[in-house]
């Protein structure tokens, strides 16, 4: 049996990740965003802040939008998560404050530029929370998205930036620059070896 290149799969894998995140969108979003779509949004963002609070965080990421998981794997958010637990403190209590079902383009940019993928059905939580000892700037903010898996956290800046930025689901440009960034990495990788 041939073995596909590195570079085959992890563009099959883009590939797929693409196709599963287009295939939900919705050009009448947020107009037929409905208070059950709501519901179970905030009931993932609530197990999802819990397996944080309870520091179990293989079960955070599989609560995470497969679009970001594809970028972010299982050993960098749990050392993420785990950096931004020891460095804030537990979650004391957070409270929602307001939710809104919007659009990428109303959404704000990460520090770093990176924007919203456009055509995705999101919610956006305001979130007024309390920390044993960082003081975060109020309100922060969790977006949660639709997947084939259901609602899940797409970005934001809840628990207190743990990732060092604003986290998000980066538009099909910004996948495709990071995507020829690694892809260098690599190779001067192989040619160092």
């Amino acid at each position: 049996m041939k073995r596909k290149p590195l570079v085959s799969l992890i563009l099959g894998a883009m590939l797929f990740c693409l196709g599963a995140i287009e295939a939900h969108a919705d050009e009448n979003w947020p107009a037929t965003a409905t208070e059950e779509d709501r519901a179970a949004a905030e009931a993932v963002f609530r197990e999802w802040a819990e397996a944080f609070r309870q520091k179990r965080y293989k079960e955070q990421w599989l609560l995470t939008h497969p679009a970001i998981r594809h970028w972010i794997n299982r050993k960098r958010h749990k050392r993420g998560m785990a950096r931004a637990a020891r460095r804030d403190g537990p979650i004391l209590d957070y409270e929602i404050s307001a939710v809104v079902a919007t659009t990428a383009d109303k959404i704000p940019c990460t520090e770093q530029g990176h924007c919203f993928r456009p055509g995705l059905k999101y919610i956006v939580f305001l979130i007024k929370s309390r920390y044993a000892r960082a003081k975060p700037p109020q309100p922060e903010f969790i977006v949660m998205a639709w997947s084939d898996e259901g609602w899940r956290m797409s970005g934001g800046t809840f628990p207190n930036r743990p990732l060092g930025e604003t986290s998000v689901i980066m538009t099909e440009e910004d996948e495709g620059r990071f995507k020829l960034d690694t892809d260098a990495l690599r190779q001067k990788l192989r040619a160092l070896q």
